[in-house]
């Protein structure tokens, strides 16, 4: 299971719509039915203290992952970051 949570403010999101993909995202990943998968976005300034703190990299990064436990990751985006790497 995906679960969603928007920690920031910088960037107006619609949660609703980023939760009707889930089930599209989770297929095509081919993940497991019984993990758990949280996507946390936050700001830049927020990756950045974690990019810094667990991989000594004081920059911002749009994306970082971390596995809790074999059932369950937490899975960081940065929307700022990712808004300005994405082409639309």
């Amino acid at each position: 299971m995906i679960k969603v949570f928007n920690e920031q403010n910088v960037i107006k999101l619609d949660i609703s719509k980023i939760a009707k993909y889930l089930p599209q995202i989770e297929k095509k990943m081919s993940l497991p039915k019984c993990d758990g998968y949280n996507i946390i976005l936050i700001n830049d300034r927020e990756i950045r203290k974690l990019n810094k703190g667990f991989r000594k990299t004081d920059r911002t990064t749009d994306v970082l992952s971390f596995n809790n436990s074999p059932k369950s990751s937490d899975i960081f985006i940065s929307v700022e970051t990712a808004k300005s790497n994405a082409k639309i």
